[in-house]
Order: C-alpha cells, then sequence, then structure tokens
C-alpha cells in the first residue's frame, strides 16, 4: 500500500490542487492531512471540501483549533492568521465536523505502525518536533511518527523508529516555492519527500488580500534539514 501524509495546507487552495494533482499521478492508495487546513490563506472552506472530496484523514491543527474556539486567538497574530474573517464566513455544520476532527491517529498496515499528530506526541495541536529532538520516548508501540506544524521537512533515522516531518503544502518556511508532502510505502517502510513548485505569481495575484509577510514567505530560499 502506498500513502501520501501532508500538512499545512493553510487556506492556499492553489497549491494544494497543485499536490493533489501530483499525487494522483503517483498511484497513492490512501491520504493524510495532518492539520492546519486554515489559517493565513483565505480558501480554508474550499480546501477542507477538496480533501474531503479525496477522502482524506484529516487531523485537527492549531489552527483549526483556533477557529472554532478551541484555542483563544490572539488578536495581533490575527492580523496574519485571518482566522476570524474565515471562522465568520463558515457554515455552524461545518464549524461542528471541524471541532469534531481527531487530534491523533493511528494507522497500522503490512509493516507500518504509525502515530500522526500536527504537533508532537506530547503536545498534539501545538507540539514542535525538530531534527534534534528527543524523541526516545515517543517510540513504544510504533516505528514511525508523522508530524507537521513547522513548515519544515525531515526524516530522522533513529534506533527506536522513524520520526518524518513532511513539511507543509501551503505555506513551506524553508524552500518558500517548493510545497512538500512524504508518501510511504507501507510494505517496504520507505518514504519519499515529494516536492511540487508552487505557482508564485499565480498565488501572489489570487490572495493579495493576505498579509505581506506571508506572501514574503514564497520567495524564502533557506536551506532544507536533511531527509
Amino acid at each position: 500500500m502506498k500513502i501520501a501524509v501532508l500538512s499545512d495546507v493553510h487556506g492556499n487552495l492553489l497549491a494544494l490542487k497543485a499536490c493533489l494533482n501530483k499525487i494522483e499521478s503517483l498511484g497513492v492508495d490512501k491520504i493524510f492531512c495532518l492539520g492546519d487546513t486554515a489559517g493565513y490563506y483565505p480558501e480554508f472552506k474550499n480546501c477542507f471540501d477538496l480533501l474531503e472530496d479525496y477522502k482524506v484523514q484529516h487531523l485537527m491543527g492549531n489552527h483549526e483549533a483556533m477557529l472554532v474556539g478551541l484555542i483563544p486567538i490572539d488578536p495581533i497574530l490575527d492580523e496574519v492568521f485571518q482566522l476570524q474573517d474565515t471562522s465568520r464566513s463558515l457554515s455552524a455544520e461545518l464549524k461542528t465536523k471541524v471541532a469534531s476532527l481527531p487530534h491523533s491517529y493511528r494507522f497500522l498496515d503490512s509493516n507500518l505502525i504509525s502515530e500522526m499528530y500536527h504537533g508532537s506526541p506530547e503536545d498534539h495541536l501545538n507540539g514542535r518536533l525538530w531534527p534534534d529532538s528527543f524523541v526516545k520516548r515517543y517510540f513504544t508501540n510504533t516505528n514511525f511518527i508523522f508530524v507537521g506544524n513547522t513548515h519544515r521537512s525531515f526524516c530522522r533515522n533513529t534506533p527506536w523508529g522513524k520520526i518524518v516531518n513532511v513539511g507543509s503544502i501551503g505555506l513551506p518556511r524553508d524552500m518558500g516555492n517548493l510545497a512538500s508532502f512524504v508518501v510511504v510505502d507501507t510494505v517496504t517502510c520507505s518514504t519519499e519527500l515529494v516536492l511540487t513548485p508552487l505557482p508564485i505569481k499565480k498565488i501572489e495575484k489570487a490572495y493579495a488580500g493576505v498579509h505581506e509577510d506571508v506572501l514574503r514567505c514564497l520567495y524564502r530560499r533557506q536551506s532544507r534539514f536533511k531527509f
């Protein structure tokens, strides 16, 4: 079985469509989204609906939690997040659906025994794992841990299992013009980081109303962690 794991779409429908087209070409059997489909860019509902169309297993991120009132929104940060504007545009039915998203997911298939979080095993919504994070305590009944939230992809093999940060679809914070997601073969447990070029000019034109710091991220060219 081949699965794709993605995260941090952040309302960027153009980026999501580009990545889903790529996923379709790779013959993936199942897609997982680790949350933060909301925030920064305005098209949360369209992104959420598209993920539903693809029957994606969807987790809650900290931005979804803020969107539905489970975590307070800092009004200063919301100048960038624009979550209050998004929340006002959503139906009560959709808010209820978002509020019911799981905070973690355990997936077993063939040799892959995996746990998935937006943040970390200790803090499912807001946690952050880095290549040098101490992770031994997390590997009890699993051999893979998938996370997002940092918008920076990496894969780390440890004596206890593999930890994979899948990066970001909508707002990469290293190479800002390359969305990232991970494809995993559940039999061989091999992982492939898939990078998808983003249509920067189209994004700037379509989302001219987002905060300038968000659009500035598209032009970042920082080194990636080793994958």
